[in-house]
């Protein structure tokens, strides 16, 4: 993990979120003041659908990168909805 520098620095903007987070006298330790709530499984779906995972391979690349199946069926859903829409 990178080192941030100067810690103090990161300390003191930690320190500044009060209604999120608390950080401990020693500046070494951070919590939530709120814990976190798991979304129920049709929220889940909700994002799940909405998230896109992008990933950079260098030009030189010996494995070409293949789009998700998700990506495709988006892409396959984009296009009949241009196509919709240029019939009208």
């Amino acid at each position: 993990m990178q080192r941030f520098k100067p810690l103090e620095t990161i300390v003191e903007a930690l320190r500044g979120s009060k209604e999120l987070l608390e950080v401990s006298e020693d500046g070494t330790s951070v919590r939530r003041k709120v814990p976190l709530v798991k979304p129920s499984e049709e929220v889940h779906k909700e994002l799940s659908n909405r998230t896109v995972y992008a990933v950079t391979s260098p030009p030189t690349s010996p494995v070409p990168l293949q789009p998700s199946r998700r990506l495709i069926e988006y892409r396959k859903d984009l296009e009949m909805r241009r196509q919709a829409c240029k019939s009208i």
